[in-house]
């Protein structure tokens, strides 16, 4: 795991501790709230950049993020043959 720059040695240690003595279903909980955040944020620039799209665009232009273009257009057209 790597330190943040804006975290001392001493700091990070007390937080890989603090993981350690976790589960490992309170480290998911941590990864998926984490992951949640994440995603609010990357939508928030989207929409930063881009005022006029709609949700549906926003949905798209995250996905292209996330998983790349040429996964995201896969994923788009399996979604669209799916509506017809």
């Amino acid at each position: 795991m790597l330190r943040a720059r804006d975290t001392s040695e001493g700091a990070f240690e007390r937080q890989l501790e603090a993981y350690r003595a976790m589960t490992p279903a309170e480290r998911l909980a941590i990864a998926a709230a984490m992951s949640d955040e994440i995603r609010v944020l990357a939508e928030a620039g989207i929409r930063d950049r881009h005022p006029t799209y709609t949700d549906a665009q926003v949905a798209d232009a995250l996905a292209k993020i996330l998983l790349g273009r040429e996964l995201a257009d896969k994923v788009d057209r399996s979604r669209l043959s799916r509506t017809r």
